[in-house]
Protein backbone atom coordinates (compact mmCIF):
# COMPACT_ATOMS: atom_id res chain seq x y z
CA UNK A 1 0.00 0.00 0.00
CA UNK A 2 2.64 2.44 0.70
CA UNK A 3 4.90 1.55 -2.17
CA UNK A 4 1.67 2.34 -4.08
CA UNK A 5 1.19 5.67 -2.62
CA UNK A 6 4.90 7.05 -2.55
CA UNK A 7 5.12 5.10 -6.44
CA UNK A 8 2.08 7.44 -7.25
CA UNK A 9 3.73 10.90 -5.63
CA UNK A 10 7.12 10.06 -7.50
CA UNK A 11 4.67 10.08 -11.01
CA UNK A 12 2.89 13.16 -9.82
CA UNK A 13 6.35 14.98 -8.46
CA UNK A 14 7.83 13.69 -12.40
CA UNK A 15 4.94 15.05 -14.58
CA UNK A 16 5.42 18.78 -12.37
CA UNK A 17 5.90 21.40 -15.12
CA UNK A 18 8.23 24.45 -14.79
CA UNK A 19 7.72 27.38 -13.70
CA UNK A 20 6.58 30.16 -16.09
CA UNK A 21 7.47 33.38 -16.07
CA UNK A 22 6.51 36.78 -17.13
CA UNK A 23 8.17 38.17 -20.76
CA UNK A 24 7.70 41.42 -19.39
CA UNK A 25 8.08 42.11 -15.36
CA UNK A 26 9.79 38.66 -14.76
CA UNK A 27 7.18 37.65 -12.03
CA UNK A 28 7.44 33.73 -11.29
CA UNK A 29 4.50 31.39 -11.35
CA UNK A 30 4.67 28.00 -9.23
CA UNK A 31 2.53 24.97 -10.50
CA UNK A 32 0.21 23.65 -7.79
CA UNK A 33 -0.99 19.90 -7.47
CA UNK A 34 -5.00 20.03 -7.53
CA UNK A 35 -6.03 16.65 -6.23
CA UNK A 36 -9.36 17.32 -7.21
CA UNK A 37 -8.85 17.24 -10.81
CA UNK A 38 -5.57 15.01 -10.32
CA UNK A 39 -3.57 17.35 -12.47
CA UNK A 40 -1.18 20.30 -12.60
CA UNK A 41 -2.18 24.13 -12.35
CA UNK A 42 -1.23 27.38 -12.38
CA UNK A 43 -3.66 28.95 -9.72
CA UNK A 44 -2.14 32.17 -9.96
CA UNK A 45 -2.17 32.61 -13.37
CA UNK A 46 -6.06 32.07 -13.65
CA UNK A 47 -6.59 33.70 -10.80
CA UNK A 48 -5.33 36.87 -13.16
CA UNK A 49 -6.51 35.95 -16.21
CA UNK A 50 -2.68 35.70 -17.58
CA UNK A 51 -2.56 34.93 -21.71
CA UNK A 52 -0.27 32.71 -23.40
CA UNK A 53 0.66 33.80 -26.82
CA UNK A 54 3.23 31.62 -28.31
CA UNK A 55 5.89 30.70 -25.93
CA UNK A 56 5.45 34.32 -23.67
CA UNK A 57 3.28 34.79 -21.35
CA UNK A 58 2.01 38.11 -20.09
CA UNK A 59 0.87 38.49 -16.52
CA UNK A 60 -2.54 40.52 -16.18
CA UNK A 61 -0.80 43.40 -14.39
CA UNK A 62 1.93 44.05 -17.46
CA UNK A 63 -1.17 43.33 -19.57
CA UNK A 64 -3.17 45.98 -18.49
CA UNK A 65 -0.35 48.59 -18.24
CA UNK A 66 -0.14 47.78 -22.18
CA UNK A 67 -4.18 48.25 -22.30
CA UNK A 68 -3.22 51.91 -20.89
CA UNK A 69 -1.28 52.46 -22.76
CA UNK A 70 -2.48 51.51 -26.29
CA UNK A 71 -5.87 53.09 -24.84
CA UNK A 72 -4.61 56.34 -22.57
CA UNK A 73 -6.85 58.88 -24.32
CA UNK A 74 -9.85 56.56 -22.60
CA UNK A 75 -8.08 56.09 -19.41
CA UNK A 76 -7.32 59.87 -19.31
CA UNK A 77 -11.64 60.96 -19.91
CA UNK A 78 -12.28 58.04 -17.43
CA UNK A 79 -9.64 60.00 -14.86
CA UNK A 80 -11.77 63.05 -15.11
CA UNK A 81 -9.40 65.07 -17.70
CA UNK A 82 -11.32 67.52 -19.73
CA UNK A 83 -11.04 67.47 -23.67
CA UNK A 84 -9.39 70.42 -23.62
CA UNK A 85 -6.12 69.05 -22.11
CA UNK A 86 -5.99 65.59 -23.33
CA UNK A 87 -3.14 66.23 -24.95
CA UNK A 88 -1.37 67.35 -22.58
CA UNK A 89 1.68 65.82 -21.50
CA UNK A 90 5.94 66.70 -20.06
CA UNK A 91 6.68 66.02 -23.97
CA UNK A 92 3.91 68.70 -25.13
CA UNK A 93 4.70 71.34 -22.11
CA UNK A 94 7.70 74.25 -23.33
CA UNK A 95 8.76 75.50 -19.80
CA UNK A 96 10.32 79.26 -19.88
CA UNK A 97 13.64 79.99 -18.53
CA UNK A 98 11.29 81.09 -15.59
CA UNK A 99 9.19 78.18 -14.59
CA UNK A 100 11.33 75.42 -16.09
CA UNK A 101 12.08 74.38 -12.38
CA UNK A 102 8.68 73.69 -11.85
CA UNK A 103 8.47 71.20 -14.86
CA UNK A 104 11.77 69.54 -13.12
CA UNK A 105 10.05 69.28 -9.90
CA UNK A 106 6.39 67.84 -11.34
CA UNK A 107 7.96 65.78 -13.85
CA UNK A 108 10.34 64.14 -10.65
CA UNK A 109 7.26 63.96 -8.70
CA UNK A 110 6.31 60.86 -10.66
CA UNK A 111 9.69 58.95 -9.08
CA UNK A 112 8.25 59.64 -5.53
CA UNK A 113 4.34 60.51 -5.55
CA UNK A 114 4.30 59.78 -1.86
CA UNK A 115 3.54 63.08 -1.21
CA UNK A 116 1.12 66.69 -1.26
CA UNK A 117 2.30 68.94 -4.09
CA UNK A 118 0.56 72.62 -4.42
CA UNK A 119 1.20 74.54 -7.48
CA UNK A 120 0.05 77.81 -7.39
CA UNK A 121 0.73 81.05 -9.12
CA UNK A 122 -1.26 83.52 -11.71
CA UNK A 123 -3.34 82.46 -14.77
CA UNK A 124 -1.85 81.04 -17.92
CA UNK A 125 1.58 79.56 -16.09
CA UNK A 126 0.79 75.74 -17.23
CA UNK A 127 0.28 74.79 -13.96
CA UNK A 128 -3.26 72.61 -15.47
CA UNK A 129 -1.23 71.40 -18.27
CA UNK A 130 1.57 69.90 -15.84
CA UNK A 131 -1.08 68.30 -13.07
CA UNK A 132 -2.57 66.84 -16.22
CA UNK A 133 1.17 65.37 -17.04
CA UNK A 134 1.35 64.11 -13.93
CA UNK A 135 -2.33 62.73 -14.03
CA UNK A 136 -0.95 60.90 -17.40
CA UNK A 137 1.91 59.03 -16.10
CA UNK A 138 0.37 58.01 -13.05
CA UNK A 139 -2.19 56.71 -15.22
CA UNK A 140 0.52 55.10 -17.29
CA UNK A 141 2.05 53.25 -14.58
CA UNK A 142 -1.23 51.84 -13.22
CA UNK A 143 -1.93 54.31 -10.49
CA UNK A 144 -5.75 54.93 -9.65
CA UNK A 145 -6.18 58.93 -10.51
CA UNK A 146 -8.88 61.60 -9.59
CA UNK A 147 -9.28 64.60 -11.64
CA UNK A 148 -11.55 67.19 -10.85
CA UNK A 149 -11.53 70.96 -10.68
CA UNK A 150 -12.23 72.37 -7.06
CA UNK A 151 -15.91 74.13 -8.25
CA UNK A 152 -17.13 71.06 -10.16
CA UNK A 153 -16.06 68.54 -7.37
CA UNK A 154 -18.78 70.63 -4.64
CA UNK A 155 -20.96 71.20 -7.63
CA UNK A 156 -21.42 67.35 -7.72
CA UNK A 157 -21.60 66.69 -3.66
CA UNK A 158 -23.87 69.81 -3.60
CA UNK A 159 -26.20 67.83 -6.32
CA UNK A 160 -26.36 65.19 -4.26
CA UNK A 161 -26.97 66.98 -1.21
CA UNK A 162 -30.13 68.49 -3.09
CA UNK A 163 -31.71 64.96 -4.09
CA UNK A 164 -32.56 64.76 -0.69
CA UNK A 165 -29.94 61.89 0.51
CA UNK A 166 -27.32 61.99 2.77
CA UNK A 167 -26.14 58.66 1.39
CA UNK A 168 -25.81 60.53 -2.12
CA UNK A 169 -23.39 63.36 -0.23
CA UNK A 170 -21.28 60.89 1.79
CA UNK A 171 -20.62 58.74 -1.10
CA UNK A 172 -19.28 61.68 -3.02
CA UNK A 173 -17.07 62.58 -0.30
CA UNK A 174 -15.81 59.43 0.27
CA UNK A 175 -15.12 58.79 -3.28
CA UNK A 176 -12.67 61.62 -3.20
CA UNK A 177 -11.18 61.19 0.18
CA UNK A 178 -10.48 57.60 -0.39
CA UNK A 179 -8.74 57.14 -4.23
CA UNK A 180 -5.18 56.59 -3.81
CA UNK A 181 -4.53 59.78 -6.09
CA UNK A 182 -6.29 62.99 -6.34
CA UNK A 183 -5.24 66.52 -8.38
CA UNK A 184 -7.50 69.25 -7.20
CA UNK A 185 -7.35 71.91 -10.11
CA UNK A 186 -8.47 75.91 -9.31
CA UNK A 187 -8.71 75.72 -5.86
CA UNK A 188 -9.40 78.54 -4.44
CA UNK A 189 -11.95 79.75 -7.28
CA UNK A 190 -15.21 78.12 -5.38
CA UNK A 191 -17.64 80.07 -3.88
CA UNK A 192 -16.22 80.74 -0.20
CA UNK A 193 -18.92 79.98 2.24
CA UNK A 194 -18.80 77.89 5.09
CA UNK A 195 -19.97 74.56 3.92
CA UNK A 196 -17.17 74.35 1.38
CA UNK A 197 -15.04 74.98 3.60
CA UNK A 198 -15.90 72.52 5.91
CA UNK A 199 -16.48 70.14 2.97
CA UNK A 200 -12.68 70.81 1.65
CA UNK A 201 -11.19 70.57 5.05
CA UNK A 202 -12.72 67.48 5.38
CA UNK A 203 -10.98 66.18 2.43
CA UNK A 204 -7.82 67.25 2.82
CA UNK A 205 -7.97 66.20 6.81
CA UNK A 206 -9.08 62.72 5.67
CA UNK A 207 -6.77 62.32 3.02
CA UNK A 208 -4.12 63.61 5.09
CA UNK A 209 -4.40 61.33 8.04
CA UNK A 210 -4.35 58.27 5.70
CA UNK A 211 -1.44 59.44 3.42
CA UNK A 212 -3.27 59.51 0.11
CA UNK A 213 -1.66 62.03 -1.97
CA UNK A 214 -2.88 65.06 -3.26
CA UNK A 215 -1.59 67.42 -6.23
CA UNK A 216 -3.36 70.68 -5.87
CA UNK A 217 -3.48 73.77 -8.21
CA UNK A 218 -3.95 77.38 -7.19
CA UNK A 219 -4.26 81.00 -8.13
CA UNK A 220 -4.01 81.25 -4.89
CA UNK A 221 -0.83 81.25 -2.20
CA UNK A 222 -1.21 79.87 1.14
CA UNK A 223 -1.48 83.23 2.85
CA UNK A 224 -4.38 83.55 0.30
CA UNK A 225 -6.01 80.77 1.04
CA UNK A 226 -5.32 81.08 4.71
CA UNK A 227 -7.43 84.40 4.48
CA UNK A 228 -10.01 83.11 2.51
CA UNK A 229 -9.83 79.61 4.26
CA UNK A 230 -9.97 80.22 7.78
CA UNK A 231 -6.07 78.61 7.83
CA UNK A 232 -7.37 75.13 8.58
CA UNK A 233 -6.62 73.83 5.00
CA UNK A 234 -3.77 75.76 4.07
CA UNK A 235 -1.86 74.74 7.26
CA UNK A 236 -2.23 70.80 6.37
CA UNK A 237 -0.96 71.67 2.78
CA UNK A 238 1.75 73.68 3.92
CA UNK A 239 3.24 70.73 6.38
CA UNK A 240 2.62 68.04 4.55
CA UNK A 241 3.84 68.28 0.76
CA UNK A 242 6.12 70.57 -1.19
CA UNK A 243 5.19 74.49 -2.64
CA UNK A 244 5.49 75.39 -6.19
CA UNK A 245 5.12 79.13 -7.23
CA UNK A 246 4.56 79.43 -11.15
CA UNK A 247 5.85 82.88 -11.83
CA UNK A 248 5.80 82.44 -14.84
CA UNK A 249 3.83 84.88 -17.86
CA UNK A 250 0.78 83.48 -19.11
CA UNK A 251 1.38 80.41 -20.98
CA UNK A 252 -1.15 81.09 -23.34
CA UNK A 253 -0.77 84.54 -24.96
CA UNK A 254 2.76 83.46 -25.95
CA UNK A 255 3.18 83.88 -29.49
CA UNK A 256 6.82 81.46 -29.83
Amino acid sequence: MMDRIRERQQAIDRARPEPVVCGICGVVFQPSWDSFDRKWKFPDLSIISCILRETNIVCYSCRRLMHIRENITMYLEKVGIPPKYLDCSFDTFKPTDDISHCYKICKKYINDPTFNLFLYGGFGTGKTHLAVAIARELTLNGKVVMFISVPRLLFEIRKGFRQGSDDMESFYIEKYSSCPYLILDDFGLEKNTEWARQTLDYIIYERDNHLRPTVITSNLSLDELTEKMHGRISSRLAGTGKIVLFNGKDYRLRRD
